[in-house]
């Protein structure tokens, strides 16, 4: 129920590959959560056997259940790395999970920007507000980040490409936010899976985030015709940042002298869209079509 709730609510209704505006992981972990919470949060304990036919298996609470109860989790520094404790599957091997981490860097299909400024915020929060009472900042620390999916999310997560912000400087304020609002969902939520409830939050800001950094503009073209008629303006919103592509692609405006007025028009609508990133703005064969029928009947048919 919840993979097809996730893959038709959250994925197809907006338009399916690279189009959702949600994390589908996170949406899914959402709303197993929310509907079957006895289900999802029960954790097997780690080398025990499990019934072949009915599923039972050795249940234990979680190292980040036992903190949100006002408990400290009795797991060695060497059982955290080594995921040996009762969690989230997949979620609890810190040191593959780093090791995958640092693979992704070093080839490139991630930036630091967001597992950095994520685990920092959350590192200084846990610091600043320690849970765990009774012991040191950093021993409640290292219960804190390793006991729960933090470098999960760090790592997996938070760095989908469709709901991820491309610009460097945004990627830093959704790490922080992502980050901020994590800790406080941990700290104050009825969930343990923060991380989940705050990259949903974040994903509706993403865009806001990307225009408020990346110097976007809104550019309002006026046509006018010789009569001195003043067409509809065509508003076009695109970025700011170039491509070198482009800045080396570009055709000088003395070249395309003597062109009529609708083929002028289309040639600077081309080049707008080669010189940025992406543009919200294109031009369509039918309005090219139009656009020459327009001027050929305001110049009485001469071309």
């Amino acid at each position: 129920v919840t993979v097809a709730l996730t893959i038709m609510v959250g994925k197809h209704a907006f338009g399916g590959k690279e189009a959702y505006p949600f994390s589908l992981a996170a949406l899914a972990m959402c709303v197993a959560a929310v509907n079957w919470p006895n289900e999802v949060f029960k954790a097997v304990t780690p080398l025990t056997a499990v019934n072949f036919w009915t599923g039972a298996a050795e249940n234990a609470l979680t190292g980040s259940s036992q903190i949100k109860l006002g408990g400290l989790p009795y797991i060695s520094t060497f059982d955290l790395l080594l995921g040996n404790h009762a969690a989230a599957m997949g979620s609890a091997f810190v040191l593959v999970i780093a090791a995958v981490g640092i693979f992704l860097l070093a080839s490139k299909q991630i930036t630091w920007h967001i597992p950095v400024t994520f685990l920092s915020t959350c590192v200084l929060f846990s610091l600043a507000f320690p849970r765990i009472y009774g012991v040191s900042r950093l021993y409640s620390l290292k219960y804190e980040i390793l006991c729960s999916a933090i470098v999960f999310y760090a790592v997996f997560m938070l760095n989908e490409p469709a709901t991820t912000p491309k610009n460097p400087r945004a990627k830093i304020i959704f790490g922080v936010l992502t980050g901020l609002l994590t800790m406080l969902f941990r700290y104050f939520g009825s969930f343990e899976i923060g991380g989940c409830f705050a990259l949903l939050l974040v994903n509706t800001l993403d865009g806001y985030i990307e225009r408020l950094v990346s110097g976007d503009r809104i550019k309002v073209k006026t046509i006018t015709a010789e009569g001195g008629e003043e067409e509809k303006p065509h508003r076009k919103i695109f970025t700011a940042e170039k491509t070198e592509k482009a800045k080396e692609t570009k055709v000088p405006r003395e070249k395309i002298k003597g062109a009529s007025d609708a083929m002028d028009l289309i040639s600077e609508t081309e080049d707008n869209i080669d010189n940025v990133i992406y543009s919200t703005r294109t031009i369509s064969i039918d309005e090219i079509l139009k656009a020459e029928a327009e001027q050929k009947k305001k110049k009485g048919g001469k071309k």
